[in-house]
């Protein structure tokens, strides 16, 4: 009994030693397949078929588990792609390397690497996904790949350039809040770069421009006024001054000129009040544009007055003149002006008493 003990102690004792090495064998056959991979994938290169090459070597990056390994055939899977003409994939392949092995790679090199692809997008390249359907092309990249770069690399020297290529192109879309967005961030993050005078012009074209589809409020037009005047004060010796001066003009005098138009409106429809608050904003605001004369007019007009052109009748009012009633008692005497300070009131002492009040009177004038 006590061999068949020990015989299963040695047993299990060496298969706890084995068991590293039993379980470590799927991994060597797959850093095996790696490494075929990887070497198929530099035969391919050789003979210039680049497409194969770069599928094997994401076959190679796919089997292994080494960090470095998997790092070093995405790289040559990027390479093989990028001399394939296939500058999405390429692209794909970059930004897993700066997400996933950023220690693994020359950071700079590969950001500006991403930068001239989108740059490629940008100038009309398409990706023909389907070699046998070249006719097919991939959907512009560009402003995916601009994105992604503004998140990766927020203070690359590019930056600034790329976000006005990144505000035209959405002016291009319509989207008109994304353009404004990112002209806005442009000239906050970036305020002394020499891309930023204009995002100023930019941002502020593009205010005027909206201005003209209806600016009931104002907003496209104030915001244009902040734009260009903040611009006026930071490059008070740009060339491009009599421009955003006129570009402002213009602003003002489109919104003006809708404010005129509401104001009309209503004054034809019998709502002056309303007219007038219109009236009184160009007026207040907008004084030096084309509409404020005629604002001013509209408002003459409403408050003049008006008078009827048939004379008004009146009609001749009698009042009756009765004569007063006599007196029938002896008047109350009462003391006459003079420089007494109180008036005070009299007992009647009858008519006989007269000639002696009037005597006190004159005897006190002089007393106070």
């Amino acid at each position: 009994m006590l061999k068949i003990i020990e015989v299963l102690s040695r047993g299990l004792i060496l298969y706890l030693l084995l068991l590293p090495i039993l379980g470590a064998l799927p991994l060597f056959a797959e850093e095996e397949k790696a490494l075929n991979a990887m070497q198929e994938g530099v035969s391919f290169t050789e003979k210039g078929d680049w497409l194969a090459a770069a599928k094997k070597f994401s076959a190679g990056e796919l089997y292994s588990d080494d960090p470095v390994k998997k790092a070093n055939a995405l790289k040559q899977t990027a390479s093989s792609y990028r001399k394939a003409n296939m500058l999405y994939k390429e692209y794909v392949c970059l930004k897993k390397l700066i997400d996933v092995y950023p220690d693994q790679i020359h950071f700079e090199k590969v950001v500006e690497r991403e930068y001239a692809i989108g740059n490629s997008f940008a100038e009309g390249y398409r990706e023909c996904p389907y070699t046998w359907f070249p006719w097919l092309e991939d959907e512009d990249r560009t402003i995916d790949i601009y994105e992604t770069i503004l998140l990766q690399a927020p203070f690359a020297l590019f930056i600034p350039e790329m976000m006005l290529k990144m505000g035209e192109i959405y002016t291009k879309a319509s989207n008109y809040k994304k353009a404004e967005e990112i002209y806005k961030k442009l000239i906050r993050a970036y305020p002394i770069s020499e891309h930023t005078g204009t995002a100023y012009l930019e941002l502020g074209h593009l205010n005027v421009e909206l201005s003209k589809t209806g600016d009931g409020d104002g907003a496209y037009v104030h915001s244009a006024k902040l734009t260009l005047d903040e611009y006026l004060k930071k490059y008070s010796t740009s060339s491009e001054v009599p421009w955003a001066k006129e570009a402002l003009e213009k602003a003002e005098n489109n919104v003006s000129k809708s404010l005129y138009d509401l104001a009309l409106y209503y004054h034809k429809n019998n709502n002056d009040d309303a007219a007038k608050r219109y009236i009184r904003e160009i007026i207040v605001n907008y004084p030096k544009t084309e509409a404020a004369s005629k604002a001013d007019k509209l408002l003459s007009k409403i408050d003049v007055w008006r008078y009827p052109n048939e004379t008004v009748k009146t009609e001749k009012k009698t009042y009756r003149t009765d004569e007063m009633p006599e007196e029938t008692d002896e008047p109350l005497v009462v003391p006459g002006q003079g420089t007494t300070k109180w008036l005070l009131p009299l007992p009647d002492l009858g008519i006989e008493k007269k000639e002696e009040l009037k005597s006190g009177v004159k005897e006190h004038d002089d007393t106070y």
